[in-house]
């Protein structure tokens, strides 16, 4: 709802990454896995780091 704080993605995304692929070693996605600091969708950045509320506000000042 209120999000992560700026900057959790970045700390917080490679270790999930290392430890989903722990758990399923023969992915075919792990032809993909790279150290990513960033999301490929700002909206879901926003919506980590912000939260629900955050989210909605960016969504207001693309709509006014």
């Amino acid at each position: 709802m209120f999000g992560n704080g700026t900057g959790t993605f970045k700390s917080d995304y490679m270790p999930e990454q290392a430890a989903w692929f722990r758990e399923h070693p023969e992915s075919p996605y792990a032809i993909l896995a790279d150290n990513s600091n960033h999301p490929f969708n700002e909206f879901l950045l926003i919506w980590i780091e912000s939260g629900l509320i955050g989210l909605l506000l960016a969504g207001l000042v693309l709509v006014s």
